[in-house]
């Protein structure tokens, strides 16, 4: 099939009409475009346009198929099958080719949407990780974890200058142990801002930070351990496995917060142990687990002066 020869056909009947492109190409419910084209002889009308442009252009299917005239001439049948045949191959490729060119079409929509909202989450997570959030300090939370340290100072102080029943490399082990634990709960970022009695100000980046804190029960086991030596009872046992328990807890509170940074959403919230609802710009929690890890040390050094110190 001669798409030129049919092209240059549709043309000329058109023409002879005085049809333009558009009149033609509303008359048989098509764009101008489509006319361009078959008359460019880049593509053929679909099977399902050639009877009504045939009517508009005064012509045969069969001699717009040819692309001719055809006047007392014989035409055998089976060429004309054949030019029918033609045609329905040629409007079959032309649909596969339509539903290739959507399917493409649907590929770019989807890879400029996923391209847009990959964009619009980055500008989230940007927005997200530059707010600012504050956190008020109480005068309650400032006096209470205060308080418990001037506590365990004092505690360890009255262990250092006190006459015990320790063993020296027990006594010895215990005060180094005490004075380790004490040290690293004094640096705690958050701690040390509760200390200025200050509103926090800080991002969501700065979690990591205010969530630094010291989370390793070996030295308290190991101090436990010691004054087992030293009572005849199953309390020390039961403490050392809650101190497991509390502080392994703890951890993992701690761990969420630490996530925080990874996450898209504005406001993110969880739920711990299924009880409790927290936001990014609520660090009341965190707060407590600190309030939490002081009273055990605190509780731990009144022990140590319970078991082993003396009043001679």
């Amino acid at each position: 099939m001669n798409y030129d020869k049919i092209g240059e056909f549709i043309k000329n009947r058109r023409k002879e009409r005085n049809l333009t492109q558009s009149e033609l190409a509303k008359r048989i419910n098509v764009t101008d475009k489509a006319i361009s084209k078959w008359e460019r002889g880049l593509g053929c009308p679909d099977v399902s346009l050639l009877e009504v442009l045939s009517k508009e252009l005064d012509v045969s299917i069969l001699e717009l198929l040819q692309g001719r005239e055809i006047e007392n001439e014989v035409i055998k049948v089976t060429e004309a099958d054949d030019y029918i045949k033609s045609t329905i191959n040629i409007s079959n490729d032309l649909t596969k080719n339509k539903i290739k060119n959507i399917f493409n079409r649907i590929i770019e929509l989807s890879i400029v949407f996923i391209v847009l909202l990959l964009t619009i989450l980055n500008i989230i997570q940007f927005k997200y990780m530059d707010k600012e959030y504050t956190y008020r300090v109480t005068r309650d939370t400032y006096e209470t974890m205060t308080g418990a340290l001037t506590m365990i100072d004092n505690n360890i102080n009255k262990i250092k200058n006190s006459k015990t029943i320790f063993n020296n490399e027990d006594y010895e082990l215990i005060v180094n142990y005490l004075e380790e634990d004490n040290k690293k709960i004094n640096n705690i970022y958050y701690l040390k801002k509760i200390k200025e009695l200050k509103s926090i100000k800080y991002k969501v980046n700065d979690l990591r930070l205010l969530t630094d804190m010291y989370y390793d029960p070996r030295i308290e086991i190991d101090l436990l351990n010691i004054l087992d030596k030293y009572i005849d009872s199953d309390f020390i046992k039961v403490y050392s496995n809650y101190i497991i328990r509390e502080l392994n807890n703890t951890a993992r509170s701690h761990g969420l917060y630490y996530k925080v940074p990874e996450s898209y959403f504005y406001s993110l919230s969880y739920n711990h142990q299924g009880i409790a609802s927290n936001r990014v710009s609520d660090l009341g929690e965190l707060n407590s687990n600190l309030e939490t890890r002081i009273k055990q040390f605190l509780f731990l050094t009144e022990l140590v002066i319970e078991v082993g110190v003396t009043n001679e």
